[in-house]
């Protein structure tokens, strides 16, 4: 009777196998849905970063124009250009002496600027603008209105900032 009643008294305690395989799988599953999410939010975040640099540039660049602040080298200027040089990467460039391109001459490149790895800038959405449009010095607006759109090639989300023909970014 003594080693019948020490028997039950042990089992009241332990946990069987199959209530550790069940606690162990649901502690697996809310890990990793928890660790999706997050790399999800993680890759917006990258997004919405490099929109907020563009957003930043894009003044940046307004800014120059409204000030009519030349770089060396410039004796007219026209305005600053945004230019989409490749799906990885944009420039902004001083427009002087009536020479629109820059040429890609040193001297008028005012920054170049490397996308995040896994965000890409589309082809911009201006109306036969050549990847680029300008503001123009001294508060005489854009010269073409033109949509600036950053792809996250994991998920396919984009963030698209307009730039309105009066020059308002948004």
């Amino acid at each position: 009777m003594y080693a019948k009643s020490l028997m039950q008294s042990k089992s009241i305690y332990g946990f069987t196998l199959i209530e550790l395989l069940v606690v162990i799988m649901t502690m697996t599953l809310l890990f990793s849905l928890g660790f999706a999410n997050y790399r999800e939010f993680q890759r917006r975040q990258y997004l919405e970063s490099a929109s907020r640099g563009v957003e930043a540039d894009l003044r940046y660049a307004q800014v120059l124009a409204l000030s009519g602040k030349k770089t060396s080298g410039c004796n007219i200027l026209h305005g600053y250009m945004f230019r989409r040089t490749s799906a990885t990467q944009y420039r902004l460039e001083s427009v002087c002496n009536n020479n629109q391109d820059c040429n890609m001459n040193v001297n008028f490149c005012v920054k170049t600027v490397n996308l995040p790895a896994g965000v890409t800038l589309n082809a911009l959405v201006c109306g036969g603008c050549g990847n680029r449009f300008y503001f123009k010095s001294l508060a005489r607006g854009i010269s073409n209105s033109s949509n600036v759109v950053l792809t996250l090639v994991f998920s396919g989300s984009t963030k698209t900032t307009t730039v309105t023909p009066s020059g308002e970014i948004r």
